[in-house]
């Protein structure tokens, strides 16, 4: 009965896996072509934020509508039931938000300039900026320690990596043997080891195990 159970949530997890990937890649695809012209597709720099931006916008609106409506959120995200949407609300709505106030800081400064003033594109930015810096203030003390801990592990992970690869890369460019990368490019760059880095702590802890 077990394996019947475990061999169900995986098929689930597959499922769930596979929906994201192709609604990413739909929304990536139409934002794409239908704004074409807004962000400069032979520039790599802009093209992978912009692509980084909308997985994180996706990545958040998708937890949104599972915190907002556990029924639904339980179908396509790595929860037991809606119960457990509903008793975590608290903890992934901000997390929700954060995201997507990442994504669309980064989708902006992509599409500056060409589909976005300078103007329009600091604003953005202003209130992406101050959403985060006031949702981190907001969680410290209303997260449990268990939670605390995955975020501090993955922070330091990311920040070794990034220490390691872009302390690295500046090395090589101080010395003449490579390029600096773009600001962009190093905002993209941090964007995308954070989040890779907080995947690898949370499935380091089993939590991306099929529930």
């Amino acid at each position: 009965m077990t394996k019947v159970v475990d061999g169900t949530k995986t098929r689930k997890l597959v499922r769930q896996a596979a929906f994201g990937a192709v609604v990413g890649a739909a929304v990536t695809y139409l934002f794409f072509e239908l704004g074409e012209g807004a962000v400069d597709l032979d520039d790599p720099v802009r093209v992978a934020a912009a692509a980084s931006g909308i997985v994180y916008a996706l990545i958040g609106l998708f937890v949104a509508v599972g915190a907002l409506v556990p029924g639904a959120g339980a179908k396509f995200l790595n929860v037991e039931d809606a119960d457990e949407l509903v008793e975590e609300r608290a903890k992934i709505g901000p997390a929700a938000l954060g995201c997507f106030l990442m994504g669309m800081l980064l989708v902006a400064l992509a599409l500056t300039p060409g589909g976005l003033s300078r103007d329009v594109a600091v604003s953005v930015s202003t209130v992406c900026f101050a959403g985060l810096v006031a949702l981190h203030f907001w969680t410290r003390g209303r997260v449990d320690e268990f939670n605390q801990s995955l975020s501090r592990e993955a922070s330091a992970l990311a920040m070794h990596i990034s220490l390691v690869f872009l302390g690295g890369w500046a090395a090589l460019a101080h010395l003449g043997y490579v390029e600096w990368i773009a600001p962009l490019a190093l905002l993209t760059a941090f964007a995308v080891l954070e989040l890779g880095a907080i995947f690898w702590v949370v499935g380091k802890r089993g939590l991306l195990v099929p529930r």
